[in-house]
């Protein structure tokens, strides 16, 4: 996955979202987290429906992992 300034990923997340009303799909923003870059200290204040993500250095994912 490549790297993403900060008007870009607030776009991405924005097409995600519109994607789950089209799909009727329900996100939730308390749930919904955001990393950024801390090498070049890039957080920005990313929203979805109007919400501040939370930003976070690392997450666990509980994905399977590819076979």
């Amino acid at each position: 996955m490549g790297v993403f300034s900060c008007c870009e990923l607030q776009d991405l997340t924005d097409r995600l979202y519109d994607m789950t009303e089209v799909y009727e799909v329900d996100v939730s923003t308390e749930k919904s987290r955001i990393i950024a870059d801390s090498m070049n200290n890039t957080c920005a204040d990313i929203t979805m429906n109007g919400e501040k993500l939370e930003d976070v250095t690392s997450f666990k994912s509980f994905a399977n992992p590819a076979k």
